[in-house]
């Protein structure tokens, strides 16, 4: 019986941990996006400045 819980537990935690990394990987990956737009929207306005 004790190896079932330990199971039900671990299967649980994995559930739980592929829940949260999804949308912290899907959340990382809008980051990243936006800031190689605001990279790229500064060195445009730099490039209009001068």
């Amino acid at each position: 019986m004790r190896t079932v819980k330990v199971l039900s537990v671990a299967s649980a935690e994995t559930a739980t941990w592929e829940a949260v990394r999804v949308p912290a990987v899907l959340a990382g990956l809008a980051l990243v996006r936006r800031s190689l737009w605001l990279v790229r929207k500064d060195a445009g306005r730099a490039r209009v400045g001068n």
